[in-house]
């Protein structure tokens, strides 16, 4: 009875020294402590609804997140796939535009090459034509006992002769590199005979040519005396 007296008197004592405030400040302090055994369950009440609310609080952040991620992800899918399929419409397309120019390409170096051909043609029949002629005017001037004034001018046109027979055999060889497909590959099937019997043609004037020239520098350098026949 007199220790419980003596801690009675001390627990009056002790609230007799404390103001209102400072009691309740005191309970708020140490509720959680849950210092007396009666108090242990009020305490346990307590603490689970703090960390119930705490819990699903966090609980439905982490459902927000996970539903904001799950957006993000299919709008990210949904956004590569349609990156994706706009990359390879653009593919398409440069392919497509790709193969038509280079068959565009390919169809005018054939027109070209065609082209050049028959130029050459038309002047090998030139070429033919004049070194027929001087070769008459000097025949002329030999017959007459005059002097050569052609000679000159026959001098010139073996030399442009000289000329278009290499070029005839430059375009010769080329034609049988591309046909062989020792320059790549040989894109010029399609006008292969129309190419080739422009070929042989100028390999037939060629050679007539040639033999034209061939007299034409004979009848220029020699310095006989008598009229040529």
């Amino acid at each position: 009875m007199i220790y419980q007296d003596l801690e009675l008197n001390a627990v009056s004592t002790f609230l007799n020294e404390l103001s209102l405030d400072e009691i309740i400040q005191c309970g708020c302090a140490t509720r959680p402590q849950c210092t007396s055994p009666f108090q242990s369950n009020k305490c346990a009440d307590w603490g689970e609804l703090s960390v119930t609310g705490t819990t699903s609080g966090e609980g439905s952040d982490s459902e927000d997140l996970q539903d904001h991620s799950v957006t993000m992800t299919c709008q990210t899918a949904r956004s590569k796939r349609l990156k994706t399929e706009n990359q390879r419409e653009m593919q398409r397309s440069y392919d497509r535009k790709f193969r038509t120019n280079k068959r565009a390409r390919r169809i005018a170096g054939c027109e070209t090459f065609i082209s050049a051909l028959q130029d050459l043609t038309v002047l090998l029949h030139f070429r033919l034509a004049r070194t027929e002629n001087e070769m008459h005017l000097l025949c002329l001037a030999k017959k007459k006992g005059d002097s050569i004034p052609t000679e000159k001018k026959a001098q010139q046109q073996l030399e442009r002769n000289d000329g278009v027979i290499q070029c005839i055999q430059s375009c010769t060889l080329s034609w049988r590199q591309k046909k062989s497909g020792e320059l790549g590959k040989y894109f010029l099937r399609d006008q292969a005979e129309k190419i080739q019997s422009l070929v042989d043609n100028l390999i037939e004037l060629g050679e007539q040519l040639s033999a034209a020239t061939a007299e034409l520098r004979w009848r220029v350098e020699e310095k006989t005396v008598g009229v040529w026949v």
